[in-house]
């Protein structure tokens, strides 16, 4: 039995659990909801490696809004024997399953070592007698002895000592309102360090979307707070390490566009009329090739010296004591008080821009104001910790909805422009089909149509984010007279 899950333990954390197994010589799959004792099993043809190859149905649908478009990796791999006792009623009914189980499980991480499995007596319940299940369980506990409900991976991740949880929990948040701005603002760049160096090596060996999107999400962080809370390192480190880390965006930027296109081609052929659909394969082809292209180039730079050497001076820094005494404006300055400041500016720059959009502003202004938005966003997240917790929650919350509507309208307006640029790489190799035309067109027309309802919507979601009651949380937390 081999389960699996996402690199970041998505299904683990829900409670759920997911294995495939050769049982009678067919592949099935294995699902365990969260709070149920029992396996669901699915016949299935292949290992899969993403939510999206397993058949359409009930486990699909129930863990599909948590995997999303993770890849399912292998995290352990359990080979059991057992004596299996079937409890019984009158009629022949079973209302209880006893299992004795022994055997070995292998770590992905260490394919070539097998650790043994402490033996266990497993209880495993059936569907419509969870009454015996939890009074044997108890009977069995008033006796002294203990029945492993669990199921084996608990096992195994115990004799392989990894710890899913502490795997991807967050680094504590040292930050106190009373902190040095220079000392605040350097554990904030380790929160993003980290996550870079965490995403690395699934980025290179691109395994999943999501690996490069989070490792261009901690990079575009820390290039957003070098240069919106200045003054508390030396101008020459600050202007060092951003042109660094833009080169690391402009870098890493190709691939994380054909992803996005790749993610979205099933979405527009879903869209398209029946007969339409196959004709988008030479898009999806096209769009493959660029990908496997782009890649190699991203793994290239991530190779040489200058992305190593500007990483590893970067972590260097950061870990560097600061100088007690220093003319720098804001490094002294406790960063309750200077995050204050900040994020009163990034606020007061969104209301601005916001109201002076109308409904003829070109798309353009929407997309300085979507950045606009993603600064204000991710100074309230560096500086949560100094705030309520609900009160920060609820101006992210109504942030965000704000963000969907123009980061959607900015995707919509972008893809229709590259949706041009890839018929015209096509041409390039050959006549492009009369059927992929037609269904480009229709997927522009639809484009074109999503564009217009989010920038109909556009005047309400801002509205709502500049409501009465959101500004009086901003002006409560950052105003003048708190500062």
């Amino acid at each position: 039995m081999t389960y699996v899950d996402t690199f970041d333990w998505r299904l683990y954390r829900d409670g759920s659990r997911l294995a495939t197994a050769v049982e009678d010589g067919d592949l099935t799959l294995l699902w365990r909801p969260p709070g149920d004792g029992s396996f669901c099993r699915l016949p299935i043809d292949r290992q899969p490696d993403f939510v999206w190859d397993l058949p359409e149905g009930t486990i699909r649908g129930q863990i599909e809004s948590s995997v999303e478009m993770r890849r399912l990796l292998p995290v352990a791999e359990v080979f059991l024997q057992g004596t299996v006792w079937n409890v019984i009623d009158r009629r022949q009914k079973i209302l209880l399953t006893f299992v004795l189980e022994c055997g070995t499980a292998v770590n992905p991480i260490d394919p070539e070592r097998k650790l043994r499995l402490p033996a266990a007596l497993r209880v495993i319940p059936v569907k419509g007698y969870g009454d015996v299940y939890r009074k044997t369980l108890a009977a069995i506990e008033r006796e002294g002895a203990k029945a492993d409900s669990s199921c084996p991976l608990e096992l195994a991740l115990e004799i392989f000592d990894r710890r899913p949880l502490a795997e991807v929990a967050k680094p504590a948040h040292d930050l106190k309102p009373d902190l040095r701005g220079d000392l605040a603002m350097k554990s904030v760049h380790r929160r993003q360090l980290l996550a870079m160096q965490r995403n690395l090596e699934g980025l290179r060996r691109n395994v999943d979307t999501e690996f490069l999107h989070d490792f261009r999400v901690a990079v575009r962080r820390t290039r957003s707070a070098l240069a919106q809370v200045p003054e508390v390192f030396p101008r020459a480190v600050t202007g060092r390490f951003r042109r660094g880390f833009s080169w690391l965006g402009q870098a890493t930027g190709p691939v994380r566009d054909l992803d996005v296109y790749l993610l979205s081609l099933p979405r527009y052929a879903g869209d398209l009329p029946e007969e339409l659909r196959p004709a988008l394969a030479p898009i999806d082809r096209y769009l493959r090739r660029q990908h496997r292209l782009e890649h190699r180039r991203l793994v290239t730079s991530l190779g040489t010296s200058r992305f190593r050497q500007m990483i590893e001076a970067w972590e260097k820094f950061l870990d560097r004591e600061a100088p007690p005494r220093t003319s720098l404006r804001n490094a002294t300055r406790p960063i309750g008080e200077l995050a204050g400041e900040r994020i009163r500016r990034a606020h007061r720059r969104v209301i601005k821009q916001g109201k002076s959009i109308k409904d003829g502003s070109p798309p353009q202004r929407l997309h300085r104001l979507r950045i606009e938005c993603k600064k204000l966003r991710y100074l309230l997240e560096f500086f949560a910790p100094l705030y309520a917790e609900q009160d920060v929650r609820r101006l992210v919350g109504a942030l965000k909805k704000l963000q969907n509507n123009l980061g959607d309208h900015n995707d919509y307006v972008l893809q229709q422009q590259s949706l041009h640029a890839i018929v015209d790489g096509l041409s390039g190799s050959g006549p492009v089909p009369e059927a992929t035309r037609r269904a480009v067109q229709e997927v522009l027309r639809q484009l074109e149509e999503r564009q217009r309802v989010t920038r109909k919507a556009f005047q309400s979601r801002f509205k709502q984010f500049s409501d009465r009651k959101v500004s009086a949380v901003f002006d409560r937390l950052f105003g003048e007279a708190r500062a």
